[in-house]
Parts: structure tokens; sequence; C-alpha cells
């Protein structure tokens, strides 16, 4: 059995999300990738995405980790 190194999962994880990004024009599909990657790559519990609203001053929840 062949063991991943975590430079190996860190690089799977990228290219994933790379072909996520170039292949989708779903915003939140692409938001929810970068959030499970991004736990994924810094070992983190949890991440959130808020969108900003200049306009209504005001911020949206888009996409979180699981």
């Amino acid at each position: 059995m062949t063991m991943l190194t975590p430079a190996h999962t860190a690089l799977h994880t990228l290219a994933r999300l790379n072909q996520v990004v170039s292949s989708s024009l779903d915003m939140d599909k692409v938001l929810r990738e970068i959030a499970h990657a991004a736990a994924t790559l810094m070992d983190a519990p949890f991440v959130h995405f808020f969108i900003a609203d200049e306009a209504t001053r005001t911020l949206a929840s888009r996409a979180f980790s699981d």
C-alpha cells in the first residue's frame, strides 16, 4: 500500500480545486470548494466565506466547509 505524503495530498487538493474553478460558472459551488480546500490545506476545523455588498453595507454568508 502506498502512503501519500502531506505534500502529495496538498497537490491533489490543489489540482482538484483548479479543475473546479476552471470548469464552473457557479460561484457558490466554487466558493464551497475553495472553503473545503482551505480547511484541508490549513488543517482548519472550519472555513466560512462572507461576501460584502457595498451598496447595502451588509455581509452575506456564501460558503463554508463541512
